[in-house]
């Protein structure tokens, strides 16, 4: 939405003074989906369908709630990180995530 105009990327970007003080939380949740549009966005969504699919369809296949419960706590501790590194956005980090697991799960691929 910040691409288009309708919103500003600063309301959306995780913030920890406004969290704290201003009680917003929404940017414990925004901070994941805050990204501009071009081409390392397409990548970005190329991995995350490509090495999601595949980890939820692997390792985690007939069990949606436990990939969930990964995606969550990972979530949760890249949070827990930003509050030492000046980290704004965490998209980018969780999709890392994904990538990180697929390739400990499918050394040889």
């Amino acid at each position: 939405l910040p691409s288009f105009g309708f919103l500003s990327s600063s309301n959306l970007v995780l913030n920890y003074a406004s969290v704290v003080k201003g009680f917003e939380l929404w940017r414990l949740f925004t901070c994941f989906f805050v990204y501009g549009l071009g081409l390392p966005f397409l990548m970005n969504m190329v991995f995350l369908y490509r090495y999601s699919t595949s980890v939820e369809r692997g390792t985690f296949a007939g069990r949606t709630g436990d990939y969930v419960w990964m995606l969550l706590f990972s979530s949760l501790i890249l949070i827990l990180i930003g509050f030492w590194w000046p980290f704004s956005t965490l998209g980018k980090s969780l999709i890392l995530v994904i990538v990180y697991y697929w390739s400990r799960t499918n050394p040889n691929a």
